[in-house]
């Protein structure tokens, strides 16, 4: 019966996302200055949707999904829904732990369950000193999701990539494709 609710939950959402477009094999520039190399393993979805500047799927955004924060400024929230809390916005000063933990809370806020969020290890990002960490959640439906977040804060802005799927198929198979994605970024504009 989940199997049956999960394919007609996704045949609603791709039937109202009539925008939704391969990406192109070429240099994407998302948001603020971030570019990384496109695929047309991926699919795009409409500036702001799942409130990132980017959101990218292969096999549907209930599924797996790539959220791209591409030059969040200083006292901006990571998503738009945090806009009125002060409390959930992103500051230039923060830790790789303090955005991690601010990760967590959004994907609370998200309406995601039984979420843990991995120590942030350090990890160079688009040629600048940044860090990675690991999640996981589940769904109300019971789908339960890894996911890992690689970024970077450069001249003040946060730039991170984070990719979410299913822990049963869509994690392990897509993630070589997103760590490709991971690997080309590039900060275009240190401002």
């Amino acid at each position: 019966m989940r199997v049956w609710l999960l394919v007609l939950s996704v045949a609603v959402i791709l039937a109202g996302c009539g925008r939704i477009q391969p990406v192109e094999r070429e240099q994407v520039v998302i948001g603020q200055g971030l570019s990384v190399q496109g695929s047309r393993v991926w699919n795009q979805f409409p500036t702001g949707t799942l409130g990132a500047d980017a959101a990218w799927t292969q096999d549907g955004l209930p599924l797996d999904h790539v959220l791209f924060i591409a030059g969040r400024p200083d006292g901006e929230p990571l998503f738009e829904r945090s806009r009125s809390r002060r409390s959930l916005q992103f500051r230039s000063n923060m830790t790789a732990t303090e955005i991690a933990e601010l990760w967590g809370t959004e994907l609370a806020l998200g309406e995601r369950q039984q979420i843990e969020v991995g120590a942030p290890e350090p990890k160079v990002f688009a040629g600048h000193s940044g860090f990675h960490f690991g999640y996981s959640y589940a769904t109300e439906a019971g789908l339960v999701f890894d996911g890992s977040a690689t970024g970077a804060v450069v001249a003040g802005r946060l730039y991170l990539i984070a990719f979410s799927g299913t822990r049963a198929h869509h994690y392990p198979a897509h993630w070589p494709a997103a760590q490709h994605l991971i690997r080309s970024a590039q900060v275009l504009v240190d401002r």
